[in-house]
């Protein structure tokens, strides 16, 4: 039974693999961190501010 490099191409191709699949997922973390998580949480901040806005008026 081969192993699982040599069903790829051997030591190397599953070498190369590895490393373009750790770079796919570290720029998905980099877009993650960077974009996709502060929009979420400006988008909820909005949204808490404008389903209440503060009152223009003071009570009195």
């Amino acid at each position: 039974m081969p192993g699982a490099a040599q069903a790829i191409g051997g030591q190397g191709e599953a070498s190369a693999a590895l490393a373009r699949g750790q770079a796919f997922v570290e720029t998905l973390g980099a877009w993650g961190l960077w974009l996709i998580l502060p929009l979420g949480y400006f988008s909820l901040l909005a949204q808490v501010l404008l389903a209440h806005p503060p009152l223009s008026a003071r009570p009195s």
